[in-house]
């Protein structure tokens, strides 16, 4: 019975079992805490605060380049920024446990 069930699923089994090789090569190595800790020491994070634009510079929809002119809304409305913080106050932009 038991050989029966495994050969029949063997397939299934046999694919499983690659993907968890496959997914076990392609991680990436994870740095030590020492190394973690040498690369938070380059670097520094101070509070500021954001400055709001007068009223009168805000626009609802935002000029774009001609090619864009169709999609000028959606680019009002989610705009473009990038932010990197230290928001658990460790020193590195990443959360370490």
């Amino acid at each position: 019975m038991k050989r029966a069930l495994l050969v029949r699923h063997a397939r299934r089994l046999v694919a499983l079992s690659g993907i968890v090789v496959a997914y076990a090569a392609a991680r990436l190595p994870e740095p030590t805490a020492a190394e973690s800790a040498d690369v938070a020491r380059r670097f520094h994070f101070e509070r500021r605060l954001i400055d709001e634009p007068p009223a009168a510079a805000m626009r609802t929809i935002r000029r774009v380049h001609p090619s864009l002119k169709r999609i000028d809304a959606w680019i009002s409305a989610v705009g473009a920024s990038v932010a990197l913080a230290d928001i658990d106050g460790n020193g590195s932009a990443t959360r370490r446990a």
